[in-house]
């Protein structure tokens, strides 16, 4: 994540965001769509919203943990915990884990999602399914 955020301030937010893609193994020029998805640009319009995330989320990503009494409160809690992942993102990155450990530790199985870690926008109609299935 230093990596990235150093990226974002020596060259703009669209370098970080690439940085992002690599370090997700997102690769823009490579990524399967379903018939009639519409990737949106990388435009303007979207700097506010990655320039936000990797200047204040990626500092508490590197920090977040969760521990066994979490767990455990969150095992209890009124709410069902679904964790999920893309299908094809790598099982060695970042958000794969971050999906994968929470499954673990609350014994629920790991739901995958169409399309790797941007599924909602690569694969809409088959995302959506398997949200409504899952919830």
């Amino acid at each position: 994540m230093d990596e990235m955020r150093a990226v974002f301030e020596r060259d703009g937010w669209i370098a970080g965001v690439r940085k992002i893609g690599h370090l997700l193994g997102i690769d823009p020029a490579r990524q399967q769509t379903e018939p009639g998805a519409r990737l949106a640009p990388l435009d303007a319009s979207r700097e506010p919203d990655f320039t936000f995330f990797i200047k204040y989320d990626t500092l508490t990503m590197r920090h977040a943990e969760l521990t066994a009494d979490e767990l455990t409160a969150l095992k209890a809690g009124p709410v069902r915990i679904v964790p999920a992942a893309g299908l094809t993102t790598p099982r060695t990155v970042f958000d794969h884990r971050c999906a994968e450990e929470p499954a673990a530790g609350l014994g629920s199985r790991l739901v995958h999602f169409p399309g790797g870690h941007n599924g909602n926008i690569t694969h809409p109609k088959g995302f959506a399914e398997v949200l409504r299935d899952s919830l």
